[in-house]
């Protein structure tokens, strides 16, 4: 699905959008369903609204007898072609899963640029593998890639930064590095994040409250379990940007749906059957995470103690952030603090009036 033009499309192998007949893709008004022109000739595996038009990927080679191969863009009148699209595209079966191969996997903004990943091994006249970059005129093998080196992209994001980061299924971008499912671009090159941090597929990447979250099976060691112990996770977890790559320090589960674990319980800032990671405002370890008291703070995922808030300020309750410290009765500052010298303590929201 994707948002487009003041409406939702939606799109896969489908032939029916309420009533209307159409052709794997379709459009929601808000109202009613409608087509776009002739619609695709076979399934769609992704959309992306991108520069005021609706890109499409997938298993489709034409619209309305206008050839596309695998990628098209729609203009809100018609499907075009991008410099002839995809080429090399051959369905291959995956040894263990019986699945194929999709053409396009992943369609993803970066610096005003449309990026496109997936099995193909030529972007118009131009032999590129699994990733190319379109202009919005013609195709640039912008980040390179060599034959049978690496597999195409589930998920790419651009961060605030400037930086690309990108995950999957592939084995290895950064040359010469151990194996990963997880690479930024940065600097005109990749770089693995944590070789150690998974050796299964991750699917999804989206960035909000200053973090990146990450969903999908990772087994993880630990630094001070490299001798055998693992943690294996289905579920969400993060990464802090302003982390370096390959730095698993900060690489830790947020939201995980399961965990089985073959440590000796949780480690500090971890509590819980299912070892989960005690939110902000808490912290703990073992079985439990605890409120921080009233006078302290955690603004840290995992913590494994509060801090106290600044000087001449508290929290009112439990289970506080920093930005709840108040200035204690009689003195006065930021919320946050710091908190300095009596200003009209009479007049101070918190004051004691009794000695007014």
């Amino acid at each position: 699905m994707a948002a487009f033009d003041d409406g939702l499309v939606i799109a896969g192998s489908i032939t029916k959008a309420g009533i209307l007949t159409v052709a794997n893709i379709a459009y929601w008004t808000g109202v009613k369903w409608a087509t776009l022109g002739a619609g695709l000739d076979d399934e769609v595996l992704c959309v992306l609204e991108h520069n005021g038009l609706l890109y499409a990927g997938g298993w489709f080679e034409s619209s309305g007898g206008v050839e596309l191969n695998y990628i098209a863009a729609w203009n809100g009148v018609q499907w075009l072609s991008l410099d002839g699209g995809l080429g090399g595209i051959i369905p291959q079966p995956y040894a263990t899963e019986g699945n194929y191969m999709e053409p396009v996997t992943v369609l993803a903004t970066y610096q005003g640029e449309l990026v496109v990943s997936g099995y193909f091994s030529q972007a118009g006249n131009t032999p590129m593998t699994v990733l190319a970059l379109w202009n919005g005129t013609a195709w640039m093998d912008y980040f390179g890639a060599e034959q049978d080196e690496v597999d195409a992209f589930y998920a790419m994001l651009e961060l605030p930064d400037g930086r690309l980061l990108g995950v999957g299924d592939f084995i290895n971008w950064e040359v010469g590095n151990s194996p990963s499912r997880i690479t930024l671009w940065s600097n005109q090159s990749w770089h693995n994040i944590s070789p150690q941090f998974t050796n299964l597929p991750l699917y999804t990447l989206a960035h909000a409250f200053g973090v990146v979250y990450i969903s999908g099976v990772i087994d993880y060691w630990p630094p001070e379990y490299y001798g055998g112990g693992y943690r294996l996770a289905k579920g969400i977890w993060i990464w802090d940007p302003a982390d370096e790559p390959g730095d698993v320090a900060l690489l830790i589960e947020a939201l995980g749906v399961y965990v089985q674990t073959m440590l000796a319980g949780c480690d500090a800032g971890w509590a819980g059957g299912n070892c989960s990671l005690c939110d902000r405002g808490s912290f703990g370890g073992g079985l439990y995470c605890s409120p921080c008291p009233i006078g302290t703070y955690t603004d840290t995922i995992g913590s494994e103690t509060c801090t106290p808030c600044p000087a001449h300020s508290t929290t009112l309750a439990t289970g506080s952030v920093s930005k709840y410290c108040v200035c204690e009765p009689g003195f006065y500052g930021p919320q946050g603090g710091p908190c300095t010298g009596t200003l009209f303590p009479c007049l101070s929201a918190l004051s004691d009036a009794s000695r007014c």
